[in-house]
C-alpha cells in the first residue's frame, strides 16, 4: 500500500494547474474551507475538488459503495436520495482542498496555508506535496502521515524572496473505508514583500 501511495505522490507532485484534469465547472462546485484575511491582496487563488481514484477501489471500498447505494465510481443509483447521496457526495466528489499564500513573518518569506476537507468520511492516510517557486528559490514539501479526521490544514514558511511567488498542492488521501481520493491541485500566486 505504501508503494502505491508513494507512486501516486510522485506522479501528482508533477501536476500543474493547467494539467490537473479538473474542469473549471467542477471547481465551481467546491466550497471554500479556508477564508483568507481581507487585509491581504490576492493575485490568484483556487480551491479544488478531491476526486475518487476509482482505479484503486479495494473490495472493501466497492462493498461499502454498493451497501450504501453511493453514486460513485459507476456504482449506486444516481438521484435516489433526492439529488444528494449519503456522506455529502456531490457529483462524485469526495471533498475539497485549498491553498493560500500570504506574506510571512519577515521580508521575502511566504506563508503557505493548505489543507483539505473530506465529505467521504474520516481520512486515515494523507500524502500531500506542496510545490512553490519564488523570486530567489523554489522547492517541494512532502506532508505524509497517518491521521483520523475529516479535515486537515497546515502552514509552512519558505523564503521565496521579494517578488511574485506561486504554490500548488497535490497528493492523495485514503478514507477509513478504503476509498482513495486525489487532490485537484489548488494553487495561489501573490506578491511577497
Amino acid at each position: 500500500m505504501l508503494a502505491i501511495l508513494a507512486a501516486l505522490t510522485v506522479a501528482l507532485s508533477a501536476a500543474s494547474p493547467a494539467t490537473a484534469g479538473i474542469a473549471n465547472d467542477e471547481r465551481a462546485l467546491v466550497t471554500e474551507s479556508f477564508a483568507p484575511p481581507q487585509a491581504y491582496e490576492l493575485i490568484e487563488m483556487t480551491t479544488a475538488p478531491m476526486v475518487p481514484v476509482c482505479e484503486l477501489l479495494t473490495e472493501e471500498a466497492t462493498d461499502y459503495i454498493i451497501e450504501n447505494n453511493l453514486d460513485l465510481c459507476g456504482y449506486g443509483q444516481p438521484g435516489t436520495h433526492g439529488g444528494a447521496t449519503p456522506l455529502g457526495y456531490s457529483n462524485g466528489l469526495c471533498g475539497s482542498s485549498a491553498l493560500f499564500l500570504y506574506n510571512g513573518n519577515f521580508s521575502g518569506q511566504a506563508r503557505i496555508s493548505y489543507g483539505f476537507t473530506s465529505t467521504a468520511g474520516a481520512v486515515v492516510v494523507r500524502s500531500l506535496v506542496v510545490n512553490w517557486a519564488g523570486a530567489t528559490s523554489s522547492g517541494s514539501y512532502t506532508d505524509f502521515s497517518a491521521m483520523n479526521a475529516v479535515g486537515y490544514n497546515n502552514n509552512i514558511y519558505r523564503t521565496t524572496g521579494v517578488g511574485t511567488a506561486a504554490a500548488d498542492l497535490g497528493g492523495t488521501v485514503l478514507t477509513s473505508w478504503g476509498l482513495w481520493c486525489t487532490i485537484g491541485t489548488p494553487w495561489d500566486q501573490r506578491h511577497i514583500s
